[in-house]
Parts: structure tokens; sequence; C-alpha cells
């Protein structure tokens, strides 16, 4: 039994913030290391922007009320059952049963990124990371129902043939608590049932080389080539709830920087980034038609397919300012940032409906960032202090977007020269 409601639970990007990095235009000194460990936390959130860029809870979809008539449109031999009854008494069928259900999501990420950067001349820089990702996830299902069979059996007692009083009997020995609907919505399909979770998993790993090709005395500019490896885990085909911790395909990378030193002590900043992510195949399950909102996992189903996904090209950019104190040693910055995506494609060799797959891929964010940074290296160069080292605090949040989750989080950098 399916009721036709699920649509797209959650329409989401993995979630490892966009880490734009703190990045600067500049490289690193010929054979010097630069480790960075970088700390992410997410506060828990519960909503995203809409494909009309409104605001809108994960689980809306699922929290709404069932008539008769919704069960009817599933199930032919209850609506004759109900017809009869209105036939017997007009308006009778139509109050047979009724239920609401209601559902919660929630989600908090906390992403640890180690780093390495090294100058291998003094205009070219290359660079790994990889991100260890721990999803926390909270997310539960529970149905309310009334059932009006029996009340009704008993109402029509002598009026009623037959088999309308025995069908009436049959509804109501029908226990329909949450357990049912849970059945009902996700177990028949092959899905796990709806629970909290935590995992901790390795994301995709990142590296690239970045060359300093313009270089004046307040003005640098720099471009970054990369590459992502799909190391994360791919989403799961049973838990709608668990999207992994990887993009699942291969990606190539554009990044420029520019930066102006306007006064020694404010820089101005730009950054432009396109990522194209290579096609990629993987097993999904694909609705039959646009009603189909969840898709059937069971092999007599014959809706799991390993489909070709191609997806837009991600465009993103970040303009930011920051401000010196203490000859240095203390920084304050702030940035506006912006994401764009168009839909992505999927294709394979049924007869299904590969549409449904791409519906709300594509996605817009912009964000605001306010960040403050501490430095030993003035006092590293006076030879005052033995490590030159930085730390950073940085506060993202989303200001709007498109398909996108609505989250905010916080940010810690430690980075160490060597």
């Amino acid at each position: 039994m399916g009721f036709g409601f699920y649509s797209k639970l959650l329409i989401m990007m993995c979630i490892t913030p966009h880490v734009y990095a703190a990045e600067t235009a500049k490289v690193l000194p010929k054979n010097i290391f630069r480790a960075r460990l970088v700390g992410i936390q997410t506060e828990e959130f519960k909503q995203k922007f809409n494909e009309n860029g409104q605001l809108e809870d994960f689980s809306r979809s699922m929290n709404r009320s069932l008539t008769t008539r919704d069960f009817v449109s599933k199930n032919p031999k209850l609506g004759a059952l109900v017809q009869a009854m209105n036939n017997v008494r007009s308006g009778s069928g139509d109050s047979l049963m009724n239920a609401n259900l209601y559902s919660e999501f929630s989600l908090q990420v906390n992403t640890l990124l180690p780093a390495l950067e090294y100058g291998l001349t003094d205009t070219v820089s290359l660079g790994i990371r990889i991100p260890i990702v721990k999803r926390k996830v909270h997310a539960n299902f529970r149905a309310e129902n009334i059932n009006n069979a029996t009340a009704l059996q008993q109402q029509c007692a002598g009026i009623c043939p037959a088999e309308v009083s025995e069908g009436l009997r049959q509804v109501g020995a029908l226990n329909m608590n949450t357990a049912y609907f849970e059945n009902a919505i996700f177990t028949e399909k092959g899905y796990e049932t709806p629970h909290d979770f935590e995992k901790t998993e390795a994301g995709d790993l990142e590296f690239g080389v970045k060359y300093n090709f313009y270089k004046k005395e307040r003005f640098y500019a720099t471009v970054q080539i990369g590459a992502r490896a799909p190391t994360g885990s791919s989403p799961s085909m049973t838990n709608v709830y668990d999207k992994g911790s990887g993009n699942g395909s291969w990606a190539a990378g554009l990044q420029t920087f520019q930066e102006y030193e306007a006064t020694s002590y404010l820089n101005l900043g730009a950054s432009q980034k396109v990522t194209h992510n290579f096609a990629d195949k993987h097993a999904r399950a694909v609705p039959r038609d646009s009603e189909d909102s969840l898709p059937s996992l069971r092999p007599e189903d014959d809706q799991v397919e390993d489909v070709k996904r191609e997806q837009a090209l991600l465009f993103e950019t970040e303009l930011s300012s920051t401000v010196f104190l203490m000859e240095k040693s203390i920084s304050l910055s702030g940035a506006y940032q912006y994401l764009s995506k168009g839909a992505d494609r999927y294709s394979g060799n049924k007869n299904l409906y590969y549409e449904g797959l791409a519906k709300n891929t594509a996605q817009e964010r912009s964000a605001a960032e306010l960040g403050m940074g501490y430095s030993t290296i003035p006092a590293f160069r006076k030879k005052k202090f033995s490590v030159p080292l930085e730390v950073q605090a940085l506060y993202n949040m989303a200001l709007s977007g498109v398909n996108v989750p609505d989250y905010s989080y916080v940010r810690m950098d430690m980075i160490v020269y060597f």
C-alpha cells in the first residue's frame, strides 16, 4: 500500500559545509609546509529552502492528514465498500476512517578536515585534504488513526447487505497504528523505518596545485586546479535519511583568487570557482511515474537500476575583506558567498521515470561569513615566538537559497608552518 505523498523528504546536498577554507591569493614560499586542522560544527537544523526559496521543514511532506478518499484511491476494494455505505446513508462511507501523520527530521554535522600544503616553488604550492564527517540524525514518525468501521457496522445492522457488514467488520479489525503506516510507506517497499543514528565516515579526498601567476607590490592573482576522488560513502539504498558523506563521482575544479592590499592593514579579496562532476553510475531506485515518490526496492518490482547521472556545473564565488590589527597579529574578516548549480540529468535502460530523480537538484545558496584570527608570524619574524602558527574562528550563516538546507556553522582553523 502506498499513499503517493512521500515527496522526497531529503532534498539535500551532501552536508559537508562548503569549505572556502579561508583561502588567499598567496602561495607558500619554496620548501615550506603548512599543516592545517579545520573543525566545523553545524547547528542542529531541520529546515531547507524549497524550490521557491521559502523555508520549510524537511519532513513537511510527511506531516499531513489522510481522509477516507486517500485510502480509497489506493484500494479499489475499499472504494466499493465506501460507495455501498454512501448508498445506504449519504456521507456515511466518507466518514469510514481518517489518519494524521507526524514526522520529524533534524541533522547535525561535525567535520574534521586535516590538510597539508607544500611550497614547491615560490609561485607554486601543492595541497591535499580529506574530511572526516560525523552526522547525527534525528528522525521519527508516528500516526494517529480514527476507524469508524465498527460503529458504522452497528448503525447499519439489519439495513446493510451481509457483504457490506462483513466488509465493515474486516476494516474495523484493522489495527491502523504507527506500525501499520510504517509498514505501508516504508517496509513494504524495502526501506528502513525512521530512526535516529550517528555515523562517522571519511569524505571525498581533494588534491590540487595553486599557481601565483601575477604578483605586484599590492596585488596578487592566483589560479588553482584540483580534483576530487569519491572516497566518501554513498547514500544508503534502504535508509532515506542517510545521504552518505561523499558526492559519489570524480570531479575537477578551477578556482581563481584575487587579493588587493588597499593599505598595510586592509586587504580586499575575491575568488571564483567552477566544479565539473564527471558522470557516474550507481544503483538507484527509479520512480515509475510522477506519482511514485518513493520507488520500490523490491526485486519483483524491477525499479532498481544502475542509473547514469550527469551533474550540472557548480559555480561558487566570494567577496571578502580583512582588517589587520596589532602589527598584523590580529585579523577581522567578513565575506559574502554565493553558490549556483543547474539541474542534474539521469538516464537508464528501463521504461521508468528518470526525470523524477532530477527534481529539485538545481541549487542556489548565499551566505555571510564573519571571522577573526590570531597569528604568531609577526612575533616569529622578530624571534619573539618559536613557532609560526595561526588560529582562525569563523561563523557562516545562510542568507537565502533554493533546494539547499538552511544551516549555519562555526569553524576553527589551526595552522602551523614548518
